[in-house]
Order: structure tokens, then sequence, then C-alpha cells
């Protein structure tokens, strides 16, 4: 708490008495009993209770550019945030104020740069849909399986298991590689991918491993899911563990249209592409507003089908 603390308060002694007063009314709940000081003011602000309570408040675009902001990370700059959301500029400014003004988020010391609660870091699993990055899926894993996916990726393996952490990151961050290996999968392969980079869900082996203990294919005909792990852009650490589609994977699949899916792009659920049973998951088409909790997170984009944005 003390380090958000550090994040928020230098901005909060920048203010003047009128803008305080009207982040004390949108957030209502920190100004019950008096702050003593700017530094408790930023504690307050910067509780996890408080910063839900305000993102449960918001309008559609402040949600969608708040994600935004959050899949960018704390520190990137507006120019950042206006390429990644490619939305109309005044409105994305707007849902920018309406942020500043309820300090969600807020100007840095560098010019055109942006800081956010770590609350607000940590509010959603998905954003906008997307699951974890690749440094964050290779966490958990020991070096071998970490050099199994970056031969996969056709990267090289590494020395140490840092390297092959380094060595799938990089490939990963390689968009048009990733959607070249992307576009050599089958159709039914591309289908599979396209629901799990707008709804991700840990995606189990459709024949209980990935492949036998002599690191072979069991079978001749691989299922989509096969192929995606078997391509690099699945990822799990052992040949019976659960694949994700990092998060780098899912923005290049996506392209220019990175924050929410168009109508009619929605597939099949996983009926038939190499998940047994299906993904036991409807396909969305810009459906529900994103933050929602276990909802996926798509968004439309700002000033597309919003509600009446706060004061």
């Amino acid at each position: 708490m003390i380090g958000a603390c550090v994040r928020l308060s230098p901005w909060l002694h920048t203010l003047d008495v009128n803008a305080i007063a009207r982040l004390l009314t949108l957030r209502a709940d920190v100004g019950r009993a008096h702050p003593g000081s700017v530094m408790e003011l930023a504690q307050r602000l910067s509780a996890s209770a408080s910063v839900a309570a305000a993102v449960s408040r918001l309008d559609r675009d402040c949600l969608l550019v708040a994600q935004s902001v959050v899949i960018l990370g704390d520190g990137t700059d507006v120019d950042a945030v206006r390429a990644f959301v490619r939305g109309a500029d005044h409105l994305l400014d707007a849902a920018l104020e309406r942020l500043r003004d309820r300090a969600l988020v807020w100007p840095g010391r560098r010019s055109g740069s942006l800081r956010i609660t770590v609350a607000l870091d940590h509010r959603w699993p998905t954003p906008l849909g997307l699951g974890p990055t690749a440094a964050i899926a290779l966490e958990p894993m020991t070096k071998d399986p970490i050099r199994e996916i970056a031969q996969r990726l056709g990267a090289a393996k590494g020395n140490t298991r840092d390297d092959a952490v380094r060595n799938v990151c990089r490939a990963l961050a390689d968009a048009p590689a990733v959607r070249d290996r992307a576009a050599s999968a089958s159709p039914a392969a591309r289908a599979l991918l396209e629901d799990l980079v707008w709804s991700p869900a840990p995606v189990p082996p459709p024949r209980h491993t990935w492949q036998d203990r002599y690191g072979q294919h069991r079978e001749p005909d691989r299922l989509p899911a096969e192929e995606l792990y078997d391509l690099g852009l699945l990822l799990t650490g052992s040949d019976w563990g659960h694949g994700v589609v990092p998060r780098e994977t899912a923005l290049a699949v996506r392209g220019p249209q990175r924050t929410h899916r168009r109508p009619g792009r929605a597939g099949d659920s996983g009926a038939g592409r190499g998940v047994r049973g299906g993904t036991g998951r409807a396909g969305v088409a810009g459906g529900d507003p994103p933050g929602g909790a276990g909802r996926g997170g798509q968004a439309a984009g700002p000033g597309e089908d919003r509600r009446a944005g706060a004061a």
C-alpha cells in the first residue's frame, strides 16, 4: 500500500481545492471522514475496495480506456493508448479526463505519460478479454518445457531458463511472424484460435496428453487444439497440462481491431475443434462491457453503444 500511495501522492499535491473537492465528490467513500493528509487521501484512493467501487460506476468508454491503459502498463503515454484504442480522439480524451477526475488514471511526471493505481492494475484478470503475458504464463514452468516451446516457435532454445524465456517472449512479440504461424494452421484450428484470442480459457489436451512420453505425436491427424500447441501458440508446462494463449499471440491475431470483436466474427463453440465436449463458451460479438467479472471483457470502441458518461 505504501508503494501505491507514493505513486499517487505526487499528482494529488498538484491539484487545487476545486479539483480535490470534485475528486471527493466522485469518490465519496474516501471522504466520509476528512483525510488528515495527502498521503492518507492517496492511501484511501488506492485501496482495492474503493477502486472497485469507482470502477463499477464507470461508463463503457472509461472501462475500455482504463483496461487499455492496464494492458499497456503503468507509465505508458497517451499516444500509445490512442494507437491501441483507435477511437475518436475527442472521445478518448473525454474518457481519460473522467478517469483522471476519479484518480484512476492520471498524468505522470513525464509529458504525455499516464499512471494508474496498483489496484486498477490488478482489477481485471483478463483485461479486454486478453490472457496472461507470455512471461507470466512461463513463470511456473521449468527450463525444459520452456525450451521445448522455443523450439516449437522456431526460436533458439538457449542454455539457461532465462535464455529460453527471453527467446520465447521475443518470438511471440514478433506479431507478423505470429500471424504467419496462425495462418499456417488448418481452418478449424484458426477458428478455435479466433475464439480463444477473444475469450481466453485454459484448453485441456483433447486426448489427455499433447504428445506421448517420447515426445512424439500419437495420432497422424492432429486435432485443432493440438495444432495450436505444435505451432507454439498454446503454452503449457507439461504434456498433460492445460494450454493458454498468451497475450502477445492474442493481440497479434486480433490485428488492428484489438479492443473489441466485430459482430459476425464469433465462431462455433469448441465442438469438433479438438476440445472435447466444446469449450463451454458461446462466441461473443461485441457483447458484455469490459471488466465484467468472468465475462470475457470484450468492449465496444469509444462512442460505440456506450452508456451515458458520468459527469
